[in-house]
């Protein structure tokens, strides 16, 4: 794999963090609000009917997951292994820049004299 710059390497880098997250617990906030409005009205002999017109009330709601994969066929071992092999390789890739770098350096300067 090859990275054109230092950063892109570093943020491959990031995605590795990312898969070793997968084995901690997730905690998750929701809230949500709702207004309902009602407006029936009596209407012929329907079952429902109502005098009351034009009320509301507001509905209010909250809750917390937390979840924990307990076991998922190692699928995160191996996505955390592949993202291993894949910073082996970009820091071998960013190696490898260094020195050709210095080797056209030194070809240059040698060209030179």
């Amino acid at each position: 794999m090859y990275f054109d710059s230092i950063e892109n390497a570093s943020e491959h880098q990031c995605c590795n963090k990312y898969n070793q997250r997968k084995y901690e617990p997730g905690i998750n906030w929701s809230s949500s609000y709702k207004k309902i409005s009602l407006a029936c009205s009596k209407s012929g002999n329907s079952f429902f009917s109502t005098s009351r017109t034009g009320s509301s009330f507001d509905e209010y709601s909250s809750g917390f997951t937390l979840s924990q994969n307990i076991y998922d066929f190692g699928k995160t071992p191996t996505r955390v292994k592949i993202q291993n092999f894949n910073l082996a390789s970009s820091r071998s890739d960013l190696e490898n820049l260094s020195e050709q770098i210095i080797f056209n350096v030194k070809q240059t300067y040698f060209g030179v004299l």
